[in-house]
C-alpha cells in the first residue's frame, strides 16, 4: 500500500531561542518491503541543513536556525510504498552457535550486557537454562519474569535480557500504523520501537505486541540502543527547556 506519513513537531519557549542547532531522525529507511518516493523535511524558520547517514545507518537531517524565535516548527512528510516484511524463519541458531568467536567479534556492539546496577532476576536464569534456542528465549522472556512499567521500557528490558544471555540485539525505531486503512483514509500513527535479535541474520520481534512486526510497522532505522536514535536532539540559547508537542498522521494513497 502507498502511504503519506506526516510527523509535525512544534518547539516553544517563553524566551527567544537565539539559535537552534539540531538533528532529526524522522525519515524512514529503504528496505525490501519499504520503498521511499518523496521524503521531505520542512523547517520553519528557514534553516541551513545537511543530510547524512549516521554510524548505525539512519538518515539524519542536521540543521541550524540562526534567527531568534520562540517557536520552531518541523514537518517531515514521506510518501512510500509499504509491503509486508519477510517473515523470520523459526529459530535455527543454537546456543553454541552464538558462542562462536567470529560472531561475538562481529556483533560485539550489540552484545554489551546490562548496566552493572541492573539486577538479573532468577527467573531470567531459569528461562535461559530451559529455552531450547535463543529465538525461544527472546520470544518467551516476557512470559518468564521480565516486567517493565510501560511498553517503551519493555523493549529496553528485553534487549538487556538478550545481551545478558549472549544474544546480539538491537533497537528498531519507527512508527506503528493503524490497521484497516482504506484508500483515502487518514488516521493517527504513533512513534514506536521494537527489537531485532540475531538468528543467522537479524529477526524482528515486538515485545509490546508479543508478535513479529507486520505491515503496521514502518521502520526509520536501527541502532544499538534507544539513545542512539532519537527523533530530535538539539541545543538552543533560550536558557530554558523547550516545550515539545507533536502529531503523526498517516494517509493511505493507494
Amino acid at each position: 500500500m502507498r502511504l503519506r506519513l506526516t510527523h509535525r513537531l512544534v518547539l516553544t519557549t517563553t524566551r527567544p531561542m537565539l539559535s537552534f542547532h539540531g538533528e532529526l531522525r524522522l525519515t524512514p529507511c529503504f528496505l525490501d518491503n519499504q520503498s521511499l518516493i518523496t521524503p521531505v523535511v520542512d523547517i520553519e524558520p528557514s534553516a541551513w541543513r545537511h543530510e547524512y547517514v549516521d554510524y548505525w545507518g539512519t538518515a539524519v537531517t542536521a540543521f541550524n536556525v540562526s534567527s531568534a524565535r520562540k517557536e520552531l516548527q518541523i514537518t517531515a512528510t514521506t510518501e512510500l510504498d509499504l509491503g509486508i516484511p519477510a517473515a523470520c524463519p523459526p529459530g535455527t541458531s543454537g546456543w553454541d552457535d552464538l558462542a562462536d568467536l567470529t560472531l561475538t567479534d562481529a556483533q560485539a556492539e550489540y552484545l554489551q550486557g546490562p548496566d552493572e546496577e541492573v539486577s538479573v532476576p532468577g527467573a531470567w536464569q531459569e528461562w535461559r537454562d530451559s529455552a531450547a534456542t535463543p529465538c525461544e528465549f527472546v520470544r518467551g522472556i516476557v512470559d518468564h519474569g521480565l516486567v517493565a512499567p510501560d511498553a517503551v521500557l519493555l523493549v529496553d528490558r528485553v534487549i538487556q535480557a538478550m545481551r545478558w544471555a549472549g544474544i546480539p540485539g538491537r533497537f528498531v525505531s519507527g512508527y506503528l500504523v493503524p490497521e484497516g486503512l482504506d484508500v483515502g483514509d487518514t488516521a493517527e500513527a504513533t512513534p514506536h520501537g521494537w527489537l531485532q535479535y540475531w538468528d543467522e541474520g537479524w529477526c524482528d520481534w515486538d515485545p509490546a505486541l508479543g508478535a513479529s512486526p507486520d505491515q503496521r510497522h514502518l521502520v526509520v532505522g536501527f541502532a544499538r540502543d534507544r539513545d542512539d536514535i532519537p527523533l530530535l536532539t538539539g541545543i538552543h540559547g533560550a536558557g530554558e527547556d523547550a516545550t515539545t508537542s507533536g502529531t503523526v498522521r498517516v494517509r493511505r494513497l493507494a
